[in-house]
């Protein structure tokens, strides 16, 4: 049957109308598409920006981890984007660490606020039993076990921390002040002095001789191995900084040109018989005396200001460890450890991190724990 021209019009105006809906859904669903396809693409950007940026943290905790006291930048790249790494001091003891992930157009930045491990922010510990007569200590103190003050004024100006069940004793009266004392912390744990794991590059190595090594005159080497026991008694100026390793027992006798910095380790144990000083004020290292035995400094003639030790100074001893001023209180700035028993007389500890420094070859574990994620 033949359509009039009306339903021919109605009939064109009806495909048009419908033609037109599909143009609109077909656009519709085309910018649906579009928008839901940028979104994707956003998404990835941010989460790829947002690896980089944490790549970032992680690489300013990795480089704590070697050496927590580190300030400054670091920059690194991270296929098409980038971070840079601020890390500065926030507070005795911990680090802010900040970074800033880069991925054009876009940038993220993320923060964390690290604290060193306990074990590292001590300026007494002992893992036995920690005796203390006439001592002051500006830091931290901390015993496993037992302690014991003796008669004289102890005075701890930070935290005393112990674990549930440890004890304390006083004899003689002896009197105690402490700042802050916390109960139930978790044991520390002292590690193991192994000598022959200390050795990093290329060291010289001299045999033990008939009886011993010993040095009169500063070595030309920086990095020496003594395969038995080690002497030093210097007759005129001995300076030197390095690593001197000695497999047996290290004995030194300090005198007024002797100025020691870096590390001194035995598989033994180490012993100062003083006549003068043993390392100087104003280095940027630290001297470091680690025993795998016992270590004990006898101050007697250190003079009348107990001056043996001027510079950064870390002792640390597998087993047990003494110090005794004689005179005027003996000063020691840094951390003053033993595995076994601390006894400690007429000595002034102040807490000093940096003879910490560098030192992660030497007391293993980790140095660092996140404390708090801050807000961006």
């Amino acid at each position: 049957m033949k359509m009039s021209a009306s339903e021919q019009g109605s009939t064109l105006l009806t495909v048009l109308m419908f033609g037109s809906a599909l143009l609109v859904l077909g656009g519709f669903i085309l910018s649906l598409a579009l928008v839901e396809n940028r979104i994707a693409h956003n998404h990835e950007k941010n989460s790829v920006l947002y690896y980089i940026t944490e790549a970032g943290l992680e690489k300013g905790l990795a480089v704590l981890r070697e050496d927590f006291f580190f300030s400054g930048e670091i920059e690194g790249k991270l296929g098409e984007g980038s971070y840079r790494v601020d890390i500065k001091e926030h507070s005795p003891g911990t680090r802010k660490i900040v970074s800033e992930g880069k991925l054009p157009p876009g940038k993220k930045e993320l923060k964390l606020l690290v604290e060193a491990s306990p074990f590292y922010l001590q300026a007494l510990a002992a893992g036995q039993r920690l005796e203390v007569n006439d001592v002051e200590v500006k830091g931290r103190a901390h015993y496993n076990h037992k302690l014991v003050a003796g008669p004289g004024e102890n005075v701890v100006k930070g935290k005393l921390t112990c674990p549930d069940g440890a004890q304390l004793q006083k004899n003689g009266g002896g009197q105690l002040t402490v700042e802050e004392e916390v109960y139930g912390v978790e044991k520390l744990n002292f590690p193991a002095v192994k000598v022959e794991e200390l050795k990093s590059g290329d060291f010289l190595e001299l045999p033990p001789g008939e009886d011993k090594v010993v040095f009169k005159e500063a070595p030309e080497e920086e990095k020496i191995m003594v395969k038995g026991n080690l002497e030093i008694n210097p007759g005129e100026d001995f300076a030197w900084e390095g690593t001197l390793l000695a497999e047996g027992d290290i004995v030194v006798y300090p005198d007024e040109g002797l100025e020691l910095e870096g590390t001194l380790a035995a598989g033994g144990n180490i012993e100062i018989f003083s006549g003068g000083k043993l390392n100087r004020e104003g280095k940027v290292e630290a001297l470091r005396l680690v025993a795998g035995g016992d270590l004990s400094v006898d101050s007697s003639g250190a003079g009348k200001k107990g001056s043996l030790f001027n510079g950064r100074l870390l002792l640390y001893a597998q087993g047990d460890l003494q110090v005794e001023g004689h005179g005027e209180p003996l000063k020691v700035r840094g951390s003053v450890m033993a595995g076994g028993s601390l006894q400690a007389q007429n000595t002034k500890f102040v807490y000093d991190p940096g003879a910490w420094n560098r030192e992660a070859e030497i007391i293993w574990g980790n140095r660092v724990v996140i404390k708090e994620w801050l807000q961006s």
